[in-house]
């Protein structure tokens, strides 16, 4: 087992006790919510229940009991249908002006339990909250006389203790332990299912100014279920191990989560383009993106000071350049092993430059005998960094004055296939300006990058595909930035997806055509190509997108 493993896995187990001892804390404090609530009720069903009227009594008796059963429910501060339901009727008196009269519908709310002003609180804040008041004599949300507030100090002692003795597996940083710990009360609450909770009576009024009440009642709730306002980075430290269907629930949840928050780590294979709708808010790069995947080699020094640059300076949000770059990279990974360029593209005879752009947009993709090649974190990795580098003027590329450090820069990602004629004339993120295009070109001169504008409007039309289209989209996004042939392979290779009436075209008969409806499915087969029709109506001729493929 690698140290890797290892400590992934002591931290699992860790984690999985420290949550058990949370657990433990917090069911302490549903009991004290169950006890408040049954006296609070209680004490209101008391004169009710001597009533002459019978409607009266056998309301009040309908409460007792439905009190008895919210209070032997699983989850009792959840909001499963039954048991919220039990305690609204329970406390739902409180909702009419005369609590003492039977309802009726003249003079009946809404079924609800009112709220405190502002709205709820997310379950993070319901843990600040317990941990700032644990240290003082009256807070919310502890009850009055409850036992909660003793059990839960012991146990952030406890944890704190335990999480300081692990060192090897925990930061030295005092506040990131804190975060973890609070990361751990978190889940405790989500598994026990604590969605929403008693809480201060707010008034107004001349007599509502000044500090803040304390006392916990039971005619307010507040909700737990607002939106956090960021995630926490140790948040996949805490995934516990509760089973195999269970944590495949678990797990896809959290996937769910971490794509939404923006400066959450993702996985570029896993999205794949065909669910690259789905990060266009990330701002951060993939999981896939390591430096270590560079192999940089101790004499080049460039190298490694762009790959540090590059993950502060990354910024796909306000940058359409490094927006472009990461897609372009999917693009090779979906491509692998065929990632390098024709070795005998010939110029010769081509006078016009915008054909010769053409030529190179449409250059066939081949495969050599490179170690490496199948592995796309690499690709992702340095096809990324050298469109940044090469074209950002703020990389230390740019900066760099030394012609022979940015030649062993160029020297390393050409080695991949990774060069100026494969990835920047190809995409057409640069133009040429004379057909030295290849070895010996120099950059200003023979070959120029197109303008910050062109970039803008290449990656408006890119991203529209995938806004507009979702995962439909991506096909049209390939064909925007690498041609059809590209957007072809990708299909077959179930790295982008189209839907839609679409013709198909045996290799080996260029007349031979039929339409397949392959909505939602993705076409992987060998000895076929997808033409989908045009979106004015009109089936895109299928001899124009042999060439080239």
């Amino acid at each position: 087992m690698s140290n890797d493993n290892r400590v992934e896995k002591n931290c699992l187990s860790s984690n999985k006790l420290y949550q058990h001892v949370f657990e433990v804390a917090f069911k302490i404090y549903i009991e004290d919510v169950k006890e408040f609530v049954k006296n609070a009720v209680k004490k209101e069903l008391e004169p009710l229940s001597r009533s002459r009227d019978f409607a009266v009594k056998q309301s009040a008796r309908e409460r007792r009991v439905l009190l008895k059963t919210w209070m032997g429910a699983r989850y009792p501060l959840g909001y499963e249908a039954h048991e919220i339901a039990q305690l609204i009727a329970v406390l739902a008196p409180w909702q009419r002006n005369d609590p003492a009269e039977p309802r009726n519908l003249d003079d009946m709310a809404p079924l609800a339990l009112p709220a405190p002003p502002g709205g709820g609180w997310s379950r993070s804040q319901f843990v600040d909250a317990v941990v700032k008041g644990a240290s003082k004599r009256r807070a919310p949300p502890f009850i009055q006389h409850g036992m909660f507030k003793h059990t839960v100090s012991e146990a952030m002692e406890l944890v704190g203790d335990l999480v300081r003795t692990q060192r090897p597996l925990w930061t030295h940083d005092p506040d990131e332990a804190r975060d973890v710990m609070k990361a751990i009360m978190v889940k405790a609450v989500q598994e026990l299912k604590i969605n929403h909770v008693p809480w201060v009576a707010v008034g107004d009024g001349p007599r509502a100014r000044g500090r803040p009440s304390t006392h916990i009642t039971h005619t307010v709730w507040l909700p737990l279920g607002e939106a956090e306002p960021k995630r926490l980075a140790t948040t996949s430290r805490v995934l516990l191990d509760v089973g195999r269907a269970k944590e495949a629930k678990l797990l896809e949840s959290c996937d769910q989560i971490a794509l939404r928050d923006a400066q959450t780590i993702w996985s570029a294979t896993r999205q794949r383009l065909t669910h690259y709708h789905k990060v266009l808010h990330k701002q951060c790069l993939p999981s896939e993106w390591a430096y270590k995947n560079a192999s940089i080699q101790a004499k080049d020094t460039l190298s490694k000071e762009v790959y540090a640059w590059l993950p502060e300076a990354y910024d796909p949000i306000n940058k359409p350049l490094h927006a472009l770059a990461m897609v372009i990279s999917l693009v090779f990974s979906g491509m692998l092993p065929m990632c390098f360029p024709q070795t005998d593209f010939s110029t010769e005879g081509v006078t016009s430059m915008p054909r010769l752009a053409d030529m190179l947009a449409n250059m066939p993709w081949v495969s050599r005998e490179k170690k490496g090649a199948t592995v796309a974190s690499p690709f992702i990795t340095m096809v990324t960094t050298f469109i940044i580098a090469v074209m950002d003027p703020e990389s230390p590329f740019h900066i760099c004055k030394d012609p022979s450090l940015k030649k062993i820069f160029v020297s390393k990602h050409t080695s991949k296939g990774i060069n100026v004629m494969n990835v920047l004339l190809r995409f057409r993120l640069a133009r040429p300006l004379t057909t030295k295009i290849s070895k010996g070109s120099r950059w200003g001169h023979d070959v120029v990058p197109i303008s910050d504008d062109e970039i803008r409007h290449k990656w408006e039309r890119v991203q529209r595909h995938f806004v507009e289209r979702k995962e439909y989209g991506s096909f049209d996004a390939v064909v925007e930035l690498a041609g059809e042939h590209t957007a072809h392979h990708l299909l077959r290779e179930q790295w982008v997806n189209t839907r839609g009436p679409v013709n198909t075209i045996a290799r080996n008969d260029p007349v031979a055509m039929r339409n397949r409806d392959i909505d939602g499915m993705y076409v992987d087969d060998d000895e076929l190509f997808v033409s989908p029709q045009d979106p004015r109506g009109s089936a895109v001729p299928g001899i124009r997108r042999r060439q080239g493929l």
